[in-house]
């Protein structure tokens, strides 16, 4: 069998191709496509990493499972580098099925092109919540003593990049969610209590 019709029927036995906005399947892969935008990458050999700290291992635990993979360590006793979480199996199957629904490949430099996918656009808010919080998740930072801006987050991406998800935090809260519109910015408290926080992992 070729390769491309052997990735294709492992894609398919895992439901990653069950991409109907309802389905649990689109809602799981919307979140691993949001950690690759906010903390890990795709290699040259399609190979996913999450990058993962004490507070964000679990989860990305949690959703390597609902992708039906399963997940292995990398670099967990280097005090340099971040600890990375892989797919157990298939993983370069998966990273070719992020890369098709938007998410980055290879290194991602200040400089790099990098935009969120254009079907983030069309989706239910549920799925754009998900996006939002994944990405907040990974990258924002607790502000001591700041209750009305708690949240802070640095985007070095370019100025477009930053405007896009700035603009999808606030489409998907109640309240006017950002302050500032430089590469350090931050969340309202209403937005951080909406924002900061995994996105639950449907069943």
């Amino acid at each position: 069998m070729p390769d491309a019709a052997r990735g294709m029927q492992v894609a398919e036995g895992h439901g990653w191709f069950d991409l109907s906005w309802e389905t649990p399947m689109c809602h799981t892969l919307t979140i691993a496509v949001a950690w690759i935008f906010s903390g890990g990458s795709i290699n040259e050999m399609w190979a996913p990493s999450f990058a993962v700290t004490e507070n964000t291992r679990a989860f990305a635990d949690s959703v390597y499972e609902a992708l039906g993979v399963g997940a292995r360590t990398v670099r967990s006793d280097d005090d340099g580098r971040a600890t990375e979480l892989l797919p157990a199996a298939d993983g370069s199957v998966l990273g070719r099925v992020l890369s098709a629904l938007g998410a980055p490949t290879g290194s991602k430099t200040p400089d790099s092109e990098v935009s969120l996918p254009p079907w983030l656009s069309e989706a239910p808010d549920d799925v754009r919540r998900a996006f939002a919080q994944t990405f907040v998740f990974n990258r924002g930072v607790e502000r001591q003593n700041r209750p009305q801006t708690p949240v802070q987050i640095k985007t070095t991406r370019s100025d477009e990049f930053r405007e896009d998800i700035q603009a999808l935090c606030e489409s998907v809260t109640a309240e006017s969610a950002v302050t500032g519109d430089s590469e350090v910015w931050r969340l309202t408290a209403p937005a951080a209590f909406q924002l900061y926080q995994a996105p639950e992992i449907p069943s």
